[in-house]
């Protein structure tokens, strides 16, 4: 008997959400053994009216968005499955992905989460994300290259957040997502604290998913560089350990000011503003961080083993800076 899986997907006005319920309802995986939970976030538009007209769907309401983390958690709360299942909705999802994930986790005690093949739905060729990487220089981001995987183990730094399976104890165990980070890099945070745990995080390549995402950086709107930049220093804060953490903040603000200086000399002011209140909110919150510091259990050194090196950083990073020159 296939263990219970409990799919959950938080909505905020996301007109495909529909379409992703209608693409697991469509998998191979039997459906008696699925429950599919959404989670709202007061979405304003007609998303949560339709999904109310989709059956077989558990809806919790929220009374005003509080992102995508606590959205997970509220989620997580009232599951019943042994495997909790986290999809983006805007994602269309292969008729083998939800059976390939859970046989990537299904009785090996070793796997912390594995995470989907994401492909981007407008160009089902190209790699959208095959997890996080958590480079020695603090930069964080998605692995869009097979070449940059052990090809033995598949393995990553961090599940990407588009699309991963998790033990429901083990997601308890390191206490759910993390309430302060909102929204993104809340999957490389998840993934960290996974590898502390002493397990390992792994890529199913044959659990697809198709994301509507952007594929180009300049179409991303200002708060993702807001909470793109403030999460990468909050996680670095939060999660690493001395000496380590001294060259991971060292670079990453040279990595983040100089994308702040590419948006000015770009001309995209409202991404070099919502870059510069990302690092400045650090300022003014600084006893804040000092507290989620504190406050994070199990901090050790195991997660070091998983961290891109010095070399194999620098080609990563070089990527990462072009998208911002393109």
């Amino acid at each position: 008997m296939r263990p219970k899986v409990s799919i959950i997907i938080v909505n905020y006005n996301s007109r495909d959400i529909v379409k992703c319920i209608k693409s697991i309802k469509n998998n191979k995986f039997p459906q008696d053994r699925v429950e599919i939970i959404v989670v709202d976030n007061k979405s304003s538009d007609d998303s949560l009216k339709q999904i109310r007209n989709y059956p077989g769907v558990a809806i919790v309401e929220l009374d005003k968005n509080y992102g995508y983390g606590i959205g997970c958690n509220e989620g997580a709360h009232i599951s019943r499955g042994e495997y909790l299942v986290f999809l983006t909705p805007d994602n269309i999802v292969s008729k083998n992905w939800l059976s390939n994930l859970v046989d990537g986790i299904d009785n090996n005690k070793s796997i912390g989460t594995v995470t989907s093949k994401v492909m981007y739905y407008g160009d089902r060729n190209k790699i959208n994300s095959l997890g996080c990487f958590l480079t020695i220089y603090g930069i964080c981001g998605s692995v869009n290259s097979i070449e940059h995987l052990e090809s033995n183990t598949f393995s990553v730094f961090a599940p990407s957040g588009a699309s991963f399976i998790i033990a429901k104890k083990t997601f308890d165990k390191i206490g759910g997502f993390d309430k302060n980070l909102f929204l993104y890099a809340e999957d490389v945070d998840i993934g960290w604290r996974v590898l502390n745990l002493g397990l390992i995080n792994i890529l199913a390549p044959n659990s697809i998913t198709y994301h509507k995402s952007e594929l180009s950086t300049v179409s991303k709107m200002p708060h993702f560089y807001f909470y793109n930049t403030r999460n990468n220093f909050l996680i670095i804060f939060k999660n690493a350990t001395f000496p380590q953490i001294i060259p991971m903040l060292i670079f990453s603000s040279f990595f983040h000011l100089g994308r702040l200086a590419t948006f000015i000399l770009t001309g995209r002011i409202s991404q070099a503003t919502a870059t510069f209140n990302g690092i400045w909110w650090l300022i003014p919150n600084f006893w804040q961080v000092i507290k989620i510091r504190n406050s994070t259990k199990n901090r050790n050194r195991l997660y070091i083993k998983a961290v891109t090196g010095f070399i194999q950083s620098i080609p990563i990073i070089l990527s990462k800076i072009s998208k911002h020159l393109s």
